[in-house]
Order: structure tokens, then sequence, then C-alpha cells
């Protein structure tokens, strides 16, 4: 078992623990604006060198075209949360934990991941993916990932009845493992994200001639829990998925160097014990970080 911590405002802290989910949002909305274009960059510039080196005219153009399809919008079908290794980072408390008056709420991701896996019968599960990887800040890393992704699509070129979907499964492929990918400007927040992709990749295959719309996914008569949601922010409206973390998933509570007095742990300790967490398996503890926000 290996703990992840969410740094968050107390508001946010309260609103996981007392509806037990976790709100993962559209990867179009994260903090670093160019999150897709990391990963879908690297893989444009290969397409176009492929494309630059090929003899054949009908192959060159496949590639031309799916070099300049990657930048379109029309697979925004991922959804991220974000957590980190470190339990008591100042940087971490100042950037999203309130300034240092939150929380970091620390979680066993891989029973979030479980209990939410169990929860989908096999014969309804939407997910095409759903699980929680280490983020990869290195630039070599984010060029092997964006070929593996070309060479797994280029399989379909070699198949004639699926060769006009190679595409797709380039931007599926892609757009899903950018979830994985940011600058190194944030490799201090040693990132682990829960990444979740709503339907199964021969649905959205299939329905390539006609693309459907984030709309569409989330307006069948999917069931409810499964229901697309939305937040305001800073003048905007963010698409997010709620999944479900149960109190049993929560291992440790950290409140923030500016958070409140004794009393304030008391209460959050009160706090858990009534929304269900066993407080006897929990530790809640004050952050180590020395730290006054100055206004």
């Amino acid at each position: 078992m290996t703990t992840f911590y969410h740094y968050t405002s107390v508001e946010c802290f309260r609103s996981i623990v007392e509806t037990g989910e976790f709100h993962l949002t559209n990867i179009r909305f994260m903090n670093d604006n160019m999150e897709l274009h990391w990963l879908l960059g690297y893989a444009s510039k290969m397409l176009e060198e492929r494309a630059t080196a090929c003899d054949d005219g009908d192959r060159r153009a496949t590639y031309e075209s799916a070099a300049n399809a990657l930048m379109e919008r029309k697979f925004q079908h991922v959804y991220c949360g974000c957590f980190s290794s470190f339990d008591n980072d100042l940087t971490l408390w100042r950037t999203y934990g309130d300034s240092g008056a939150g929380v970091a709420l620390g979680v066993d991701l891989d029973e979030i991941v479980n209990f939410n896996r169990d929860k989908v019968a096999e014969g309804d599960r939407r997910y095409m993916y759903f699980d929680h990887v280490p983020v990869k800040y290195d630039e070599d890393a984010h060029n092997r990932l964006a070929e593996e992704c070309i060479r797994r699509a280029e399989g379909f070129l070699r198949n004639e009845q699926i060769a006009y979907m190679w595409d797709a499964k380039l931007a599926l492929d892609l757009v899903q493992h950018a979830a994985y990918c940011k600058s190194r400007a944030y490799e201090r927040e040693a990132e682990e994200r829960l990444v979740l992709t709503w339907r199964s990749e021969s649905e959205l295959l299939d329905q390539y001639q006609d693309p459907v719309t984030e709309y569409e996914f989330f307006t069948k008569g999917f069931p409810s829990r499964e229901k697309l949601r939305f937040r305001a922010r800073h003048g905007e409206v963010v698409p997010f998925a709620p999944i479900k973390a149960p109190s049993e998933t929560i291992r440790r509570v950290i409140v923030g160097p500016c958070f409140g007095g004794d009393d304030a742990i008391e209460a959050v300790k009160l706090f858990l014990a009534v929304n269900g967490v066993e407080i006897r398996e929990v530790m809640v503890q004050r952050s180590e970080a020395t730290y006054r926000a100055i206004a």
C-alpha cells in the first residue's frame, strides 16, 4: 500500500469526505495550459519526419494528415485527479493547499481504483482505462512515449480492413497518455495521477466517421454515477467526472502550517468520525512545515 496526498482547501476536503467522491477534471482544464501539447507536439513532429522520409505518396499524405489532425480538439475524453508522493511539501502547500491553510488528504489510490472497478459490472463498463500513474517530466520519456503510440497505431496500417481508423487509434492513445506528461517545471510536485477514460476504445473507433461529442457521451441514459458534471471556475465552466472515494481509503490527514490551533485539529477528527472514517486507523496531524502566509 502506498499513500498519495491531495493538497486542497478545507472546503474541498469537507466536500470529499462528506460526499465520498473525488472530482477528476477534464485534461484540457488542468493548471498546465500545455497539458496535451507536450505529447501531441512530439508526435506531430515525428509524423512530419516520417512523411518527409516516405517515398510512397499515399503513405506520406497519411502521415501529414495525421500530424495536422492531432492538434484538433476532437478527443476530449480524459479526466485526471492530482496527487503527490510528498506529504509535507511547502511548495504544494502554497500552490494547492490554500496558502498553507488547507489540508493534505492522504489516500490509498490502489483501493480507490479497485473500488470503482468493482462497482461497475463487466457488461456495463464504460472505461477504456482507469488507474493511477506517475507523471513523466523528462522530455526523452515524452519522446519515447510518442514513438510507442505511433508504432502501435501503425499496426492498423498493415491491415486494410482497419487502416482507415489508424489516425483515430493514434489520437486516442496519445490523448490518454498525454495525461502522464507535464513540463519539467512541475517536477518538484512528484505527481501521481488518477486517470479515467470514459468509453471503450472500440466504441470510439466505431463512431470515428461521425465523432460524438462530450455531451453525447454523457446524455445517452448512462447510470447517474457516470454523469458528467460541471463547476464554475474563474469565468469558465469546467467539466469533471466524479469517482467514489469511500472513507476506508483515507489513510492520513495533514493540516497545513497555517491551519487553526489544537481545537481546529480536534474538530477535524470529530468531522471524520461523524462521516464514518475509522479515526483509530487514520493519522491526523499538523504539517511540520514552518510557514506563515503574509498578505
